[in-house]
């Protein structure tokens, strides 16, 4: 007999809407449209495996259909990387918002990566930032050993500050962020905070130093370009 996940109705519902689908364009092959109806309406609900998954890939939270449910919140999470790699700021917060449509395992790692990326999407969303969430965020990434998305909390607690016109708050924390991706970063990570911190610099009125520091990055790509496509994340840089 098939494994059985419990899901929540209101936010298949909610997601559903969003991908602007009908009960009947959903559930098709998977379900009867009345009975899609019939678990949008319920807290929970428990469905098969295989209907979990085809749901959620079409309905685009997730990539594919075939996820490790145990795995849930990474898989949704990269599904919302790859949306924010093509600036689909909006469907990626959609995707975030419903990580936790499975009732799957907790990931403390996948939590706060996701609660990350969700602040930096409604920001681009023209949503007032938040920086001291993003700071508390970036304290939990760390104390759960997940210093690269830690750099990542960084980079994205700089860029609220730049656009509300506290260059030397975000110059400090690109720099600090800049050694720590140097040390325990990717490649991605590297290339994001140095351009950056960079071209933050050269608004600030620092060209020289600025643009030693964009040599530096133009140096990295060359060599890693292949690498950066596999781990690229969507950062964009503060200021652009």
């Amino acid at each position: 007999m098939e494994d059985l996940v419990w899901v929540k109705g209101q936010r298949l519902r909610a997601a559903r809407e969003a991908a602007g689908l009908r009960l009947v364009d959903a559930a098709y092959g998977i379900m009867s449209p009345a009975n899609l109806s019939r678990i949008e309406r319920h807290e929970r609900h428990k469905l098969p495996r295989s209907a979990v998954l085809g749901l959620a890939a079409r309905l685009r939270l997730v990539s594919t259909g075939t996820a490790d449910l145990q795995a849930w919140p990474r898989e949704v999470g990269q599904t919302a990387i790859d949306l924010l790699r093509r600036w689909r700021f909006s469907n990626a917060l959609l995707v975030l918002r419903s990580r936790d449509a499975v009732l799957a395992p907790i990931d403390h790692v996948a939590e706060v990566q996701a609660q990350i990326l969700g602040e930096w999407a409604q920001m681009q969303c023209l949503q007032p930032g938040r920086p001291d969430v993003v700071r508390d965020l970036g304290r939990r990434a760390r104390e759960c050993g997940a210093l690269r998305q830690s750099i990542w909390a960084a980079a994205v607690e700089a860029e609220m500050h730049g656009h509300a016109g506290d260059s030397p708050t975000a110059l400090t924390l690109l720099r600090r962020a800049s050694k720590e991706a140097g040390d325990v970063g990717e490649v991605a990570d590297v290339l994001n905070v140095r351009a950056a911190w960079g071209r933050l610099l050269l608004k600030g009125g620092e060209p020289r130093h600025g643009l030693e520091i964009l040599d530096e990055v133009k140096n990295l790509v060359p060599e890693e370009m292949e690498e950066l496509k596999k781990h690229a994340w969507p950062a964009r840089t503060v200021g652009s």
